[in-house]
């Protein structure tokens, strides 16, 4: 492991790292089981510790599982930190690997494991401590307007920076409750779909004279103890009418599991109940608690009418369910509202996001309401200069915002990522605060480094969400534009010269003072290169059209058009896809003429068969758009279906953006390695399925080494194969 994080651990969790030591000494002597065991030791010691930290006390004494569950539930610990403490945790059976090889590779897997859990640690709570020191001791100790003058290591305090702070996921504001908002919470607040969806449901269910129960369900932090707190806040009439339970706040009984919490408050709507009781209930809960709850033996014993409406609801299934409201029980579901819309204007990029754009705005809006506006106007009346002042103003730009706001809908579409507000709050933070303590009051061609174009795409071991816009930073392929400015940037001694040919500059204004005190004699070659590679992320918000446009993906552009007409059920306007996956199917396995695949390879021969396709369209009952936008509720993958031949029998493929990548690579010539064929393996699956169909029995064969051809041709009356060589 890194130095940092050894002494890290050395300095302030002494016990923790002589345990790592442990762990280690252990798999050097070949005692692997105590290695593992005291990985998992560790792990948990973290946990309490995390617990002290975030000062949550109070659920220390609760087994680790209840601790990590809710510590994942207030996004206190990422999903990837959650799953690994609980697959340590989980892991009891050791008699499984009886081998000496098996166990070393579990205790190093188990190592790895830990390694990963105190890099995490290091990140979340070592790095900026030395910033958050800073400005607690600004706030403990004020200062005279007198120390501004003082030399530029003394600590100076920036409004900006206290109001962003509160947006940090580790931050207290980050916290959610089913409580009241408080002013900052009911300031950031943003209207969503689901939010008017829910609060039609409960003044349509509120005056039965029967039982209801409203279960709003979702993933971790997606919103839903938010979504309650605006709602005791904002319609204190409507809440008040209901029972509520949020599994993610009230499961913490000492006494009870929290599917005994469950039971417990689900006990109206039980078997003997059910069709009886007078009770309105609002029931928050992961979808992942639900799961467990339906497997328990409450719902055997107990509970067996309200687990088939849930089962049969299919809200466990990524499917888009449209919301179910039914007579006793109504089911709305956070993973069936994206963050964003589909349209059918290629100039926007075929998508916009009404909520992220209001989240943004939020945090730049120019008025007397907005704590950070008025924080930024503080500082800049103190004459404050840093970067973080400079993010803020570029953050300001609307035509900035947008670009950002495509590229969290590329990765949640490439990468099927759900993000949580909180998430996209702490993003905001991470962008526009350097990972690092800086000098408030000081900014130069040093700190370039730390502007928002490279904190967004160069700004890996930060948030999960900046390690993906790292993956999709557009400056990773290579493009010509970008070749030809890297050119002239070498060249030319006039860098200023350079950005007038390249770049928008009433846009870079700010860093003219800067850019013209350089010269060729004034960089070193490493300062220069380092210059020159945050130029080409300023290239994507700044840079003239030309430049600008040769960042834009094709492939992906003409996904989402495909998308869209298949969620408007259009099928004419998305058909060539079927041609792209033809194409791509006979690319794949090898083709000798039209509708001849490749079905088998012996030595020195290929062989070949006849295979006809014929598409069809996934027909669904498209009842969620009423004009050309699709509003944020819509599925992000393409399902198609091919017949082979005369086969009546349908192939189903579900098409997403990474597959569809796939396949325009493909068809252009593209050879996939081993593990880009691992990549594809069900795409395989989908081919082989196709070719085990009802093929015609003629046969082709293809000799390698002479390039001869020969014919098959089964005679269905002799029951024989024909044989001819082709001339």
């Amino acid at each position: 492991m890194h130095e940092k994080y050894m002494n890290f651990l050395k300095d302030k969790y002494p016990t923790i790292y002589e345990s790592y030591t442990y762990s280690l000494d252990y798999i050097t002597r070949g005692e692997f089981i105590n290695s593992i065991r005291e990985s998992v030791n560790i792990s948990n010691k973290i946990v309490d510790e995390i617990c002290k930290i975030e000062h949550y006390d109070n659920i220390i004494n609760q087994n680790s599982n209840e601790k990590i569950n809710f510590l994942l539930n207030f996004q206190i610990i990422t999903k990837e930190i959650y799953d690994i403490v609980k697959y340590f945790n989980d892991f009891i059976d050791f008699k499984t690997y009886k081998g000496l090889y098996e166990k070393q590779n579990k205790a190093k897997e188990f190592n790895n494991g830990l390694v990963f859990i105190i890099k995490w640690f290091y990140d979340k709570y070592g790095t900026h401590s030395s910033l958050e020191r800073k400005i607690k001791n600004i706030s403990d100790n004020p200062i005279n307007k007198s120390d501004f003058n003082k030399p530029l290591n003394n600590a100076i305090s920036s409004e900006l920076l206290k109001e962003l702070s509160k947006l940090r996921d580790s931050s207290r504001e980050a916290v959610e409750s089913n409580d009241t908002l408080d002013n900052f919470k009911q300031y950031m607040h943003v209207d969503r779909s689901i939010q008017n969806d829910l609060i039609k449901e409960l003044e349509r269910v509120k005056n039965e004279q029967s039982n209801h129960l409203i279960i709003l369900c979702g993933s971790v932090g997606d919103g839903k103890s938010h979504l309650l707190a605006y709602l005791k806040t904002n319609k204190p009439e409507l809440y008040n009418k209901f029972t509520i339970h949020n599994d993610a706040t009230e499961s913490f009984n000492p006494n009870k599991s929290s599917i005994d919490t469950l039971a417990q408050v689900l006990h109206p709507f039980n078997d003997d109940n059910f069709e009886t009781s007078n009770d309105k209930i609002i029931l928050a809960i992961n979808l992942g608690v639900l799961t467990k709850f339906l497997e328990s033996q409450y719902c055997e014993d107990e509970f067996t009418k309200l687990r088939d409406i849930i089962i049969d609801s299919n809200i466990l299934e990524k499917t888009i369910s449209n919301n179910i409201y039914q007579d006793k029980v109504s089911f709305i579901t956070f993973s069936d509202y994206n963050l964003f819309e589909l349209n059918d204007n290629k100039d926007l990029n075929y998508t916009s996001s009404n909520y992220i754009s209001a989240l943004f705005k939020k945090i730049t809006d120019n008025n007397n309401s907005n704590p950070f506006y008025i924080a930024y106007k503080k500082d800049k009346e103190e004459n404050l200069k840093n970067a973080i002042i400079i993010n803020y103003e570029m953050f300001c730009d609307d035509e900035v915002q947008d670009i950002i706001i495509n590229y969290l809908i590329k990765i949640f579409i490439k990468y099927k990522k759900i993000v949580s507000t909180r998430e996209l709050l702490n993003f905001i933070y991470e962008i526009i605060v350097p990972p690092e303590s800086i000098d408030l009051n000081d900014f130069g061609i040093k700190q370039f480094k730390y502007l928002l174009p490279n904190l967004l795409f160069n700004n890996l071991g930060q948030s999960n969400l900046l390690t993906f816009f790292n993956e999709i930073d557009p400056t990773n392929n290579r493009i010509e534009s970008l070749d030809k400015l890297i050119v002239d940037f070498n060249i030319n001694k006039d860098i200023v010269k350079v950005l007038n040919k390249y770049f928008t500059m009433n846009k870079m204004d700010i860093l003219l003072p800067y850019l013209n005190e350089l010269n060729e004699n004034k960089m070193k070659i490493d300062d220069k290169k380092e210059l020159y590679n945050i130029l080409i992320h300023f290239s994507i918000f700044y840079g003239k059209s030309e430049l600008k446009d040769s960042f834009k993906d094709e492939a992906y552009l003409k996904f989402l058009e495909y998308l869209y007409y298949y969620n408007m059920q259009i099928h004419s306007s998305y058909k060539n896809l079927f041609k792209e996956i033809r194409d791509s199917i006979f690319h794949w396995k090898d083709v000798y003429k039209k509708n001849y695949i490749c079905v088998d390879e012996l030595n020195s021969f290929k062989v070949f068969k006849y295979m006809k396709l014929h598409n069809k369209y996934d027909n669904f009952d498209n009842k969620l758009s009423e004009d050309s936008s699709l509003g944020n509720r819509f599925k992000i993958s393409i399902k198609i279906y091919f017949n082979v031949n005369s086969s009546e029998n349908k192939t189903p493929l579900d098409i997403d953006y990474r597959l569809y990548e796939y396949i325009v690579k493909l068809n252009n010539g593209f050879k996939p390695n081993k593990s880009e064929r691992d990549d594809l393996t069900l795409y395989n699956e989908f081919v082989d399925n196709l070719l085990k169909k009802d093929l015609n029995n003629n046969l082709i064969v293809k000799s390698l080494e002479t390039d001869k051809i020969f014919e098959f041709e089964y005679d269905d009356e002799l029951d024989s194969f024909a044989f001819k060589c082709e001339e």
